[in-house]
């Protein structure tokens, strides 16, 4: 269920999980947006290894990955 997705990849964030970095890259190509946000957002705060995982789904993830990836790496490194 996307839910339980969007929650775990909020908590990921949050707690600083960077073990979890590739489950959340995968999760930016999930079929729900709020999930694709969560995961982007939850990168985000993951440091040089969030940031390197959007900067590999911005060129190399789905159509959805990639959008989501491009919209978080401007919106938090390039503004």
């Amino acid at each position: 269920l996307w839910p339980v997705r969007s929650s775990a990849a909020e908590a990921a964030g949050r707690s600083q999980m960077r073990n979890a970095v590739d489950r959340l890259r995968d999760l930016l190509d999930d079929s729900e947006w709020w999930v694709r946000f969560r995961a982007s957002e939850a990168l985000s705060k993951l440091g040089a290894e969030g940031r390197l995982a959007l900067e590999r789904a911005a060129l190399d993830a789905g159509p959805l990955g990639r959008t989501a990836a491009v919209a978080t790496l401007n919106e938090r490194w390039r503004a």
